[in-house]
């Protein structure tokens, strides 16, 4: 079983090798890591799109989302405190750690956290947010915030 430093590691390796861009990039060309050991979860609140969350040892997230996402296809990670701000077409999400495309209904979504919060490092606490959002623009008929904020596990954070 492979552990998530060997996974940061090779993210590492492909982009000195001159790989095409970010760690998001590479691992999803490799996919996921292995969803064998979890080590924690988190159960969304009833506004948000996100049923639960489960973290594993390997870094790697499942999101079970709602089976209705209203007029929203798309979730963008970040930290707590970063703000994603509103621009011409909806939710600007330059800033965001990676984003998410919902699927069909509650199909689960497994994607590499650990390896998308380590693209950046310096934060203050374990905090973070999936922001939902339409990537056909904004939902203006919605007025309830359907954002989950959550606590990743302390192994999902890049040590110093």
């Amino acid at each position: 079983m492979a552990s998530r430093r060997h996974y940061l590691a090779l993210i590492t390796i492909g982009g000195v090798a001159g790989c095409t861009g970010t760690a998001e990039r590479i691992s999803s060309s490799v996919g996921p890591p292995p969803t064998e050991t979890q080590i924690g979860s988190h159960s969304g609140s009833t506004r948000s799109l996100v049923n639960r969350i489960e973290f594993y040892e390997s870094g790697a997230a499942i999101i079970y989302p709602t089976s209705d996402h209203g007029c929203y296809d798309a979730m963008a990670l970040t930290h707590e405190l970063t703000t994603l701000p509103m621009g011409d077409n909806g939710l600007s999400v330059d800033d965001a750690l990676t984003t998410i495309e919902l699927g069909d209904f509650d199909e689960p979504i497994t994607f590499d956290m650990a390896g998308a919060i380590a693209t950046r490092s310096n934060y203050p606490d374990t905090n973070f947010r999936l922001r939902s959002y339409s990537k056909e623009g904004a939902c203006f008929a919605v007025t309830i915030d359907r954002s989950e904020t959550f606590q990743v596990p302390m192994d999902y954070l890049p040590s110093n």
